[in-house]
């Protein structure tokens, strides 16, 4: 890692050269010790947008400020992504050998079939696929801090670069030092009024239909989703919905995405769609559930019925046999998967399994035969998700769709975004699905998806309103 001094140099030489050189990024180490409750309070208190935040006991910590460089487009299409990815990699001169640290962030929305669909208003800020290379990137890796500056060189003089530099790490910094109390701080938040999409009649009628399309057609699972719209009486802390997440479900994929002011999608998700790293690919298949016991002999019992049920090993094993299908038509080797066992969360438990490949494609190309899987959308799949904008009323947005980060070296995770609410001003829109299957029973899949309203609900500190 090159010092700053050494760095500048290195830019001036280039400079001289005339090479293609448009962004220079600058990393450097944070001496100081930051605990869990400052780092979030500083994602909270940057007011740079777009932002994202990312923490993952394996990832540690990613927050991202603002934009040296964006992708957005009506449709995801892999192969520009790749490109953008690429125009980065060439242009950028970095004082680190490698370009791990220089992330990209972003994601797309769940509908991929009509590129045309207008977004209903809620997501009108989110356009259907949207990436970018932050100018601020605070990371942490292995209890390090690290920040990196991503600056275009055409919009500072070469002989200011160290000066730019400089400041905006005192800027961002002094964040750190400003803070001072680092107790979590629990909210508390009124809900002026609040509705579902879907009542629970209209609910158990749609359960109806789906088994009547499994039974007479080539449909064999749906996931049916239902959303759940809150009016506050004041506005979120996001800083504080970090901290509940991060200590009630520090196993989960945990991500914050603003892309403008007053409208943050969070997510606290136990699905990874996809890693790639080294030419290796993993991907998470979930599903079934059941909630945690009270005490150590009820929890284990629901999960040895979670185990033993056919039901939920039936919907789990399409989402394996999906993910195998959709690898194997791409041409990947080696594929792998474990037989199913539980994973545990605060308040729910589900079947889990890992499909592991060698890798020859782009992560956005694995983005695009991937999404979405079985465990969101449904078999077969365009059959599923066709019927679920008949069925659902509602715009899934952002929803169970690829939510991640990718680096200029092409290594990166995707998760699948559910447990997940869109946060505009004092609205809140929350999201829970259940796979439904011949043999589903409306009640408990209704009960289900009120369980997975919970965690983001108590999160937000509207825990008081009933999950239903």
């Amino acid at each position: 890692m090159q010092s700053l001094d050494d760095f500048c140099s290195k830019i001036k030489e280039y400079k001289l050269q005339k090479e293609s050189i448009e962004i220079i990024s600058y990393t450097t180490k944070f001496e100081k010790f930051v605990n869990d409750v400052c780092f979030n309070k500083t994602f909270s208190n940057i007011k740079i947008f777009p932002r994202m935040y990312w923490s993952h006991p394996e990832d540690g910590k990613i927050i991202g400020f603002g934009s040296v460089g964006e992708y957005a487009s009506s449709e995801f299409e892999y192969n520009k992504l790749d490109n953008f990815i690429s125009s980065i990699q060439k242009s950028i001169l970095s004082n680190i050998e490698n370009h791990e640290m220089i992330k990209i962030l972003g994601g797309i929305a769940f509908n991929q079939l009509d590129a045309e669909a207008k977004s209903s208003d809620e997501w009108q800020k989110f356009p259907n696929t949207y990436f970018f290379l932050p100018k601020i990137i605070i990371s942490t890796i292995d209890n390090e801090i690290f920040i990196t500056l991503n600056l275009k060189l055409d919009l500072i003089r070469s002989s200011s670069v160290k000066e730019e530099f400089d400041r905006l790490l005192v800027k961002i910094t002094s964040h750190f030092v400003k803070l001072g109390n680092n107790n979590i701080e629990l909210s508390h938040i009124l809900v002026n009024n609040q509705n579902s999409t879907q009542s629970f009649d209209q609910w158990k009628e749609n359960i109806s239909k789906i088994k009547i399309l499994i039974e007479n057609s080539s449909l064999e699972k749906l996931v049916l989703a239902n959303s759940k719209i809150l009016q506050l009486s004041k506005s979120i802390n996001i800083g504080n919905c970090l901290d509940y997440l991060l200590k009630n479900y520090s196993e989960a994929y945990i991500f914050a995405l603003e892309i403008e002011e007053s409208n943050i999608f969070i997510s606290a998700t136990p699905e990874l769609l996809v890693h790639k790293s080294n030419g290796k690919l993993i991907s998470d298949a979930i599903a079934g559930s059941r909630p945690r016991g009270i005490g150590y002999d009820e929890d284990l019992k629901l999960e040895n019925d979670l185990l033993l049920s056919k039901k939920d090993r039936k919907e789990h094993k399409f989402v394996v046999e999906q993910i195998i299908k959709k690898l194997t038509d791409a041409g990947l080797q080696k594929i792998k998967t474990n037989e199913p066992y539980v994973v545990k969360l605060k308040n729910i438990q589900h079947l889990k399994a890992e499909i592991n490949a060698d890798c020859d494609k782009s992560l956005p190309e694995l983005i695009q035969i991937l999404h979405p899987t079985a465990a969101v959308g449904g078999v077969p799949s365009e059959q599923a998700l066709h019927n679920i904008i008949i069925l659902e009323n509602m715009d899934r947005g952002w929803y169970a769709s690829p939510v991640g980060w990718i680096t200029c070296e092409d290594s990166g995770k995707f998760v699948v975004a559910i447990r997940s609410a869109l946060v505009k001003d004092l609205k809140v829109v929350l999201y829970a699905g259940a796979g439904i299957v011949s043999d589903s029973d409306a009640d408990a899949e209704w009960k289900e998806i009120g369980v997975k309203f919970e965690p983001m609900m108590k999160a937000l500190g509207v825990g008081n309103v009933n999950p239903q």
